[in-house]
């Protein structure tokens, strides 16, 4: 007789052979504890035992369930079974595949669960109280230079300053002549009879914004037009006019709001992006392009209207306009208002890149707006061009600046803040933070 002392289990292996079919079990399987002691005794005690009583426990087998196919009922295969192995490599997959999960309807979860919902094929119904989150509050409008009605009131709309302008008067009195370019920045005045004086090469600018090249030690600020560098390097176009933004306080007058809806009106649900293309004239900016689409992509309106004043130049290099398409335009802004006005109201939602500038140009007041360049400003809390936006998420390109480029196209344009809107759904993590919004 041996002496043993109980310190740990005894595991015995489960030696495997392949015994016939039987009901399915759960046993357990690989090594099994055996514990030997002796209850009468402290487990401190020397235990005697036989070595004769540690025996091999008979093996137990693992079985598993196959699911019932066309073929016929589900089956039971042990894991020797070659048949069940066959079936096992046919229908392995990926381990990508498995944390994605399966499709269930329209949504797939995934790491992270987000949830891929094809937005296009909404209906507007559907896709109406999805864009509710991204319109601007009443703040937003104000502090973005919208265009606002103050209480209510149907007279002259305000508009506030923003960095962009706050250096600088957007609305001069009547009496007031002087103006600064906004191609050179220098400082010129109207005529007494409100014309302008043309003088060759009279406006020297450069026609590109500033890019920064280099690294953190070595960069410099250079224009993106001529590669020349910013502050220092004079302008690379010429033009025999200046040009302004600036406009006359009366101008403020002749906005109009968007209509009131009517009992059972088909225009509230409606969602429409919209693009405007600008030429300048003696009165300053003004519009000569309306183009709008719905969330299908489908185009609603192409308006092109002829200023009321006097055109100095049809700035094609960025509208894409000439002055043989603006001369015979046949719409004027009023006519162009009575056709936006048959698809918008009050509570139609219009999607646009920095919108203000476009209703601005269109007189028009409106409040229920989405602006991608709020939704998608950058980190440092300033607006990014659309281009760079279509870019960098849609990885589409527009808006070229080749030499062959014939401008902006606000067809496509339109187009693109469509694209965005649809992004932003997919991923809502793209979309910068900002307050809640109570207008809902």
């Amino acid at each position: 007789m041996s002496t043993y002392y109980q310190s740990a289990p005894v595991l015995v292996h489960a030696h495997a052979y392949q015994p016939p079919l039987s009901p399915p079990q759960s046993p357990p399987h690989g090594y099994l504890p055996f514990y030997t002691s002796n209850p009468m005794m402290c487990s401190t005690s020397p235990l005697y035992f036989s070595p004769q009583m540690v025996q091999p426990l008979p093996p137990q087998q693992h079985y598993h369930m196959y699911p019932s196919t066309s073929a016929g009922p589900g089956m039971y295969y042990t894991d020797f079974n070659p048949h069940y192995v066959q079936i096992q490599i046919s229908q392995s997959v990926s381990h990508d595949k498995i944390l994605a999960g399966g499709p269930k309807d329209n949504c797939t979860v995934a790491r992270g669960r987000k949830t891929h919902v094809d937005h296009r094929q909404l209906s507007i119904e559907k896709l109406h109280p999805l864009l509710l989150q991204f319109k601007l509050t009443t703040s937003e409008l104000e502090t973005n230079a919208y265009p606002m009605r103050r209480d209510g009131s149907t007279k002259a709309v305000s508009i506030a300053d923003t960095v962009y302008t706050q250096n600088k008067k957007m609305f001069l009195d009547d009496y007031d002549m002087s103006r600064n370019c906004s191609r050179c920045n220098k400082e010129f005045k109207l005529s007494p009879n409100g014309t302008m004086i043309r003088s060759t090469g009279i406006c020297r600018y450069h026609n590109r914004g500033v890019a920064i090249n280099g690294k953190r030690d070595t960069f410099r600020k250079r224009y993106s037009c001529c590669n020349e560098e910013f502050n220092v390097a004079l302008g690379c176009k010429f033009s025999d006019v200046h040009v302004t933004d600036q406009l006359f306080k009366k101008e403020l007058s002749t906005f109009v709001s968007t209509p009131v809806p009517v009992p059972n009106d088909q225009r509230s649900t409606r969602v429409y992006a919209l693009d405007c293309e600008m030429v300048y004239t003696i009165a300053g900016p003004a519009l000569a392009r309306l183009t709008m689409v719905d969330m299908q992509r489908n185009r609603v309106l192409d308006v092109f209207v002829k200023p009321p004043t006097d055109v100095l130049d049809p700035n094609t290099e960025f509208s894409g306009l000439t002055m043989e398409q603006i001369n015979s335009a046949p719409d004027t802004l009023k006519t162009c208002h009575q056709k936006l006005f048959k698809y918008v109201n009050a509570d139609t939602i219009l999607i646009g890149h920095s919108l203000e500038s476009d209703l601005k140009a269109m007189r028009v007041v409106h409040k229920n707006v989405i602006d991608t360049a709020i939704l998608f400003r950058s980190t440092r809390d300033t607006k990014v061009a659309l281009k760079v936006l279509s870019a960098k998420l849609l990885h589409k390109n527009i808006q070229g600046d080749n030499e062959d480029a014939i401008g902006h196209d606000s067809m496509e344009d339109a187009l693109t803040c469509v694209d965005l809107i649809f992004y932003g759904l997919r991923n809502p993590e793209s979309i910068a933070i900002r307050e809640a919004n109570t207008n809902c």
